[in-house]
């Protein structure tokens, strides 16, 4: 496996997926507390893999792509196996705006699907970060990361502005500019209360707590 892998264990704590930069999916199953992991299954891609998440249910997978390519496998648990289900393509204009979204099979089935985590950066549940009409998108969003109460979004871009807003593209945001480039990952911690932050150039890394205004 290449350098530039995501680590993501699902919630039943029995199965660990890895992401990697080659774009394959490796899938171990995870015993003894913990302590031992067997591997257990391996999907191929072609595109470098930057996000990665696992439905609530541990029976499917998504993925987004260094182009943005949104893709859901299911993993088929008698087998031990994964099988793609639908593969998204979203096109960009140089503003940032969403062009288009062209399906290869019916993405209708994965609208209700409910995530364990959500690091995508595109899809249903994380579009209005991308058209929210109280800021320009003259960036393209580099990460994000949604609260553990389902109720907060975090999101980073490419000119290192840092905002929380809601999925609802008519909400209004709290906004950082904190970094020189691309902020490269941002995480909300099990409490909900503080954000995490990388940058991609500088490296720096910046602890955020929420507090009410």
């Amino acid at each position: 496996m290449s350098h530039g892998l995501l680590f993501l264990l699902a919630l039943t704590g029995e199965l660990i997926a890895i992401a990697s930069q080659n774009g394959s999916i490796y899938l171990f199953r995870v015993s003894r507390d913990g302590f031992s992991y067997k591997k257990s299954n391996k999907i191929r891609g072609a595109q470098p893999l930057m996000q990665l998440d696992w439905s609530s249910d541990s029976s499917f997978l998504q993925t987004v792509t260094a182009d943005y390519d949104l893709s859901y496998c299911t993993y088929m648990q008698r087998s031990e196996r994964f099988e793609y289900v639908v593969s998204l393509r979203f096109e960009y204009l140089f503003s940032g705006d969403v062009k288009s979204l062209s399906p290869e099979k019916s993405p209708i089935a994965m609208k209700d699907v409910k995530w364990y985590t959500h690091n995508a950066t595109v899809g249903f549940m994380v579009s209005g970060m991308w058209n929210n009409r109280f800021y320009p998108m003259t960036s393209i969003i580099s990460t994000a990361s949604r609260s553990a109460a389902h109720d907060l979004l975090v999101s980073g871009d490419t000119d290192g502005y840092i905002r929380y807003p809601c999925i609802n593209p008519k909400a209004e945001y709290n906004e950082e500019k904190v970094y020189s480039g691309t902020v490269a990952c941002a995480r909300f911690l099990f409490n909900d209360r503080n954000v995490v932050t990388v940058g991609g150039t500088d490296a720096s890394l910046m602890l955020w707590q929420l507090v009410e205004e």
